[in-house]
């Protein structure tokens, strides 16, 4: 009887056992948190989707979804992220100040501080500074777009004239522009990406090519809008437009159409991988004025993680994977799309294999700036912009005491 018992203890013990052992083996389910990236259209390419498909296989937690950007969300991003439910990783193609001080006001994006805080050595102090707010870095940059200047060969060689140099200026390019013009009624000198009269932001871009700012780091514009360095660039900014016939981007013909000598912009792929027949295209760097010192008024990407993602840590350790890694993917896609990385030891790795075009935008990107974003910016209210507008129609030797009014008047207003 006790041998029938024992047997029986023994027995329950080993199915017990069997039952664990097959708990054990017994696979949880995965679960997989959504994320939604943005990009660009133009960014949505066939290296990215490879490189996500790879990432998803190897993190099964998580799914990488590539979402494009549209117009509304890229001009209105306060409004986008008020949404029940925006992407997780959100694109912005500029660091907008005012958008940016609204997003952080109603915390609709995350505190990156501290997941950046591994890599401050390896990121540019300087072109973190267009993107902190009160101490919070809502935004982050992660690829430089230079500005470059596309010029026809063979409109300068009609007009004989050399080659733009790797350290001409916009006093050259003013008189290049000039010449080209005088080539017949159909054909442009040059076009900047201005209307005139100019925005105050454009002309600001303008004076920051001087290595100036049009206001104080604090906020205030009198000893900055109107001192020597800014009146020079807005008395050559006038001239500009005076002789020259490619007075906008929005108003005349396209540089792809072969009768424009110069157009300033950021890498155009499809018009270097698919010149017009009627263009031969060079690359020149960007000009700077006559005694200053070079500044590359470059355009970046940033990405911010949204405060209403769900996976908020796994949505930046793919954002970590993509731009602030050294990594092979990460390599090809700062190859794919013709940018220069942020994060220095991608940026070298991605350099070594450049062609020469990429490397001009390599050269240039090390000349790139961004602006602090000011606790002041009344520059848009209607009594500014109607004396800014009155700058360009008053006569060139009172440009000075023009800006003077200008920067009194901003001084009083609340920004």
């Amino acid at each position: 009887m006790r041998r029938m018992i024992a047997l029986l203890v023994v027995c329950g013990i080993a199915i017990s056992l069997t039952a664990c052992q097959k708990d054990l083996n017994k696979k949880e389910p995965v679960i997989t948190q959504e994320i939604r990236f943005q990009v660009l259209p133009l960014g949505r390419t066939k290296t990215l989707e490879n490189i996500v498909e790879r990432y998803n296989a190897e993190h099964p937690q998580v799914k990488i979804v590539v979402e494009e950007t549209d117009t509304k969300q890229i001009m209105s991003p306060t409004q986008y992220l008020r949404e029940e439910l925006p992407a997780d990783i959100v694109l912005f193609s500029s660091g907008e100040p005012g958008d940016l001080k609204q997003l952080e006001k109603e915390d609709l994006l995350l505190d990156l501080n501290i997941s950046l805080q591994s890599l401050e050595s390896s990121l540019p102090p300087a072109l973190l500074a267009g993107s902190i707010l009160n101490d919070k870095q809502i935004v982050v940059p992660v690829s430089i777009n230079p500005s470059v200047m596309y010029y026809n060969k063979r409109l300068f060689e009609r007009a004989g004239l050399d080659m733009p140099g790797d350290d001409w200026t916009w006093e050259q390019y003013d008189s290049y522009s000039r010449a080209i013009d005088q080539l017949g009624t159909d054909i442009y000198g040059s076009q900047l990406s201005f209307v005139f009269p100019p925005f105050p932001n454009q002309f600001s871009w303008l004076v920051q090519n001087s290595g100036n700012s049009i206001q104080s780091t604090d906020g205030w514009y009198q000893d900055y809008i109107d001192s020597p360095e800014t009146v020079h660039v807005a008395q050559w900014l006038y001239n500009y437009f005076k002789h020259n016939k490619g007075k906008s981007m929005e108003s005349f013909p396209r540089f792809e159409e072969g009768i424009v000598g110069m157009s300033g912009r950021a890498m155009d792929t499809e018009l270097y991988n698919k010149p017009n027949s009627t263009v031969e295209l060079g690359i020149a760097t960007w000009p700077h004025f006559e005694g200053t010192a070079r500044a590359n008024p470059a355009s970046y990407v940033y990405y911010g993680i949204s405060s209403k993602s769900k996976a908020p840590k796994e949505a930046w350790k793919f954002l970590e994977y993509l731009y602030f890694n050294a990594n092979d993917d990460a390599v090809a896609l700062a190859h794919a799309n013709y940018t220069v990385p942020v994060f220095e030891p991608l940026r070298e790795a991605a350099r070594k294999g450049a062609d020469e075009t990429a490397e001009l935008y390599y050269r240039e990107a090390e000349y790139a700036y961004t602006m602090p974003i000011s606790p002041r910016n009344p520059i848009w209210s209607d009594k500014a912009l109607s004396m800014f507008s009155e700058i360009w129609t008053s006569p060139i030797d009172e440009i000075q005491q023009r800006l003077h009014e200008v920067g009194v008047e901003l001084d009083k207003l609340e920004g």
